[in-house]
């Protein structure tokens, strides 16, 4: 029989207090109808170098980092280790900002690994990571990027998991390549993020709208409406939202559902 701690951990996060306006779908269910993909995948860590040399590094905290990470990752029973520290002194590619994403990866990538390159920050940006859309089915020319700064590698910072998200397959959940989601969610599986126990999220990515209200940033309180005259009530707790990192505490179910799908898909060569 297998026990999830995970899933009381979800419960106290997600109906806390600060997420009183949400409207939580599927954070808890019954965990025997999730596969068990029952793996550990190492992780290559890649510190770059800035002009002035090496940014202090903990490895001993980003461990930790790591571990909590695999909390959210547990009710697939996949799981990650920070199996290698490797440093890239050429300060090219110092900054996720300057585009070289794909030259590095050609350059210091493991296809058999997950490669996490720790960047430095040069701009006022506030974004912690990038990653590859679905990198696992394209590992040659993947890669997930981490700002080492303002507390992105703190030890229970929620970019490492939101990264691992996007390698896996899943979109954010205010994506909308492919077409503004509906609150009713009639749309759910052709639009936004394409997962449908994610509500449909009005998030724009550096917009100067407060979706949150000043005095809590995980209680949702912006008041635009969807195609159809309906209000928004998205999840700030998921960690596939880019609201405030402290309100992110679980995938949902389906959105650990498509993940574990994609890794058992993909996994030939992934150790």
């Amino acid at each position: 029989m297998r026990y999830y701690v995970a899933a009381l951990l979800v419960a106290v996060c997600c109906f806390g207090e600060s997420l009183s306006a949400q409207v939580p779908n599927r954070y808890i269910t019954a965990q025997t109808d999730l596969p068990c993909v029952q793996q550990t995948v190492g992780l290559r860590i890649h510190l770059n170098y800035d002009v002035t040399g090496p940014k202090d590094f903990d490895t001993v905290a980003f461990k930790a980092l790591v571990r909590y990470t695999n909390t959210l990752f547990a009710p697939i029973c996949l799981q990650f280790e920070a199996c290698e520290f490797l440093t890239v002194e050429n300060y090219r590619y110092s900054s996720h900002e300057r585009n070289d994403a794909q030259e590095q990866v050609s350059l210091y990538g493991d296809p058999n690994r997950i490669d996490v390159y720790v960047t430095v920050r040069d701009s006022a940006t506030t974004r912690c990571g990038l990653s590859s859309l679905g990198g696992i089915s394209k590992n040659r020319e993947s890669y997930i990027e981490l700002v080492n700064d303002m507390g992105c590698l703190d030890s229970t910072n929620q970019t490492l998991a939101h990264e691992l998200g996007r390698f896996l397959g899943l979109r954010r959940t205010f994506d909308r390549e492919l077409g503004e989601e509906l609150v009713n969610g009639s749309n759910c599986a052709t639009a936004g993020d394409l997962i449908c126990d994610t509500p449909a999220d009005p998030y724009v990515e550096d917009s100067m709208i407060d979706y949150v209200s000043p005095d809590d940033p995980c209680r949702f309180t912006f008041g635009g409406q969807d195609a159809n005259g309906q209000y928004y009530v998205p999840h700030t707790g998921n960690v596939m939202s880019l609201y405030d990192p402290s309100c992110r505490c679980s995938f949902t179910h389906d959105q650990l559902l498509l993940m574990a799908k994609n890794f058992e898909e993909f996994r030939d060569g992934i150790w």
